[in-house]
């Protein structure tokens, strides 16, 4: 089983990273399939995912993202390529590393 984590730094402030959050939930679900539950805190989002395959957490703060995510065995064959794919959605939100 594969292991993904992704963490970045950003200069949203809090609501810019309430709407990524939401804006990241919709598309996962639309897009992925995935099966997502929002928690929403004072001070960050977290957004647990799943679907077969795959399961993790998104947590978006004021100051940071940072997703965790385990790939089953036949989705670890993809890791390098989920990971870039992960890594220019964020350059897009974000703004470059």
């Amino acid at each position: 089983m594969a292991q993904l984590e992704i963490q970045r730094r950003h200069e949203l402030g809090w609501e810019g990273a309430r709407r990524l959050a939401r804006e990241w939930l919709v598309q996962a679900q639309d897009e992925y399939s995935l099966r997502c539950t929002l928690e929403t805190g004072d001070a960050q989002e977290c957004i647990h995912f799943e679907r077969a395959g795959i399961s993790g957490t998104l947590v978006l703060s004021a100051e940071a993202f940072e997703l965790r995510a385990k790939l089953g065995f036949l989705l670890s064959a993809y890791q390098q390529r989920i990971e870039s794919e992960l890594h220019q959605r964020l350059d897009g939100w974000l703004g470059p590393r």
